[in-house]
């Protein structure tokens, strides 16, 4: 029985009337969608952008450069050069103007306001220095100093934080990076490159990145670099100048990896050239300082396998042994991993003996 009804219901169909048929039919068309997430650009393997349609990439301004999302997006790349703009796209690079050639202009305030269109799903930005060459303190007496007048300056300004970790960052910062609080708010940072008077060329080029607040790479609150991996190499701002910056106090959080209970920290290098760690107050020996030797810029690991309570590292060898020449491996099991980075104003003449980490 089943048998006979399949074979009627097939006859019924073959002796429709074609203009039932007809009546009947429809196109068949596929519809394609994919995440706005991180692209990598056709220009440069280290330029990034975000993958959009081609529409929603010229509606924002972007530029594309490349292909995403299987051919049917494509890599829209974002970028402002001219000072007192407004950055109001993800992935958004922010460079000097006539980038990479060098800005020869002396005090001037390139301020640039970051207003995300999706502003209430937002709470942190990331700011990575793909180049950052300003002026910054070269003489024994500035100190680390970068509000001297001749040095240029980098700022952010936090609708949610008075205090960033830092009041001024100048000279070499290429390769570091930072996170900025927004508050979920409309304005969601002030980032200002203030040139000073020194004549020096300057360059900068800075890539800024939205964190959504349930995305798992936003850092916890209150650090000011973040880093992920089981392992890596954490260095001061102006770690590729000559001397440690004034006025710092923040910390490096690291991710707990899964598996791990603590992490250890040591030298990149034992040369002395370059020095790797150099965080001497006020002595001038090649000895590790720890605890009240150190005042004016040192390291603040919590909870080390020598001290129950946090405790401080400077000198010029990084070692949980006072005096030691020889530099050795400060471990921490303290939750959440962070180190913190401490360093005084230029009225104490001791600074000028911090280098750099």
């Amino acid at each position: 029985m089943r048998w006979f009804i399949c074979l009627t219901v097939l006859a019924s169909m073959a002796g429709a009337n074609p203009a039932d048929r007809d009546s009947k039919a429809f196109s068949l068309f596929s519809v394609v969608t994919f995440p706005n997430s991180e692209c990598v650009t056709a220009m440069s393997p280290s330029m990034m952008g975000v993958c959009k349609t081609q529409s929603e990439c010229t509606e924002s301004k972007g530029s594309a450069s490349g292909n995403c999302a299987s051919g049917f997006g494509v890599c829209c790349y974002h970028s402002v050069s001219t000072c007192s703009s407004e950055v109001t796209n993800n992935l958004t690079y922010i460079t000097n103007s006539g980038y990479p050639t060098g800005f020869t202009t002396v005090s001037t305030n390139c301020a640039y306001t970051v207003k995300p269109k999706n502003s209430a799903d937002i709470c942190q930005l990331r700011i990575d220095f793909d180049n950052g060459v300003l002026n910054g303190p070269t003489s024994a007496t500035d100190h680390g100093n970068c509000e001297d007048g001749a040095s240029d300056q980098f700022k952010v300004t936090s609708p949610v934080r008075a205090w960033s970790g830092f009041t001024a960052l100048c000279g070499t910062l290429t390769g570091s990076h930072m996170y900025v609080e927004t508050g979920r708010e409309a304005t969601a940072a002030t980032i200002n490159v203030n040139t000073g008077t020194g004549t020096a060329t300057r360059t900068w080029k800075l890539k800024v990145t939205m964190i959504e607040c349930d995305n798992p790479m936003k850092a916890p609150t209150d650090c000011l670099q973040y880093f992920t991996g089981v392992g890596g190499k954490i260095t001061s701002y102006n770690n590729g100048g000559s001397q440690m910056i004034q006025n710092l106090q923040y910390f490096n959080c690291i991710r707990q990896e899964k598996g791990y209970c603590g992490f250890q920290l040591q030298q990149a290098s034992t040369a002395t050239s370059p020095d790797t760690f150099n965080l001497q107050n006020g002595a001038t020996d090649a000895v590790a300082e720890t605890g009240t030797d150190c005042d004016d810029a040192f390291l603040l690991i919590e909870d080390t396998e020598t001290s129950a309570q946090a405790d401080r590292y400077c000198g010029d060898v990084l070692s949980t042994t006072r005096t030691n020449t020889v530099p050795g491996v400060v471990r921490s099991f303290r939750v959440p991993f962070r180190i913190g980075v401490v360093s005084k104003d230029a009225t104490n003449t001791d600074l000028q003996n911090a280098d750099i980490f």
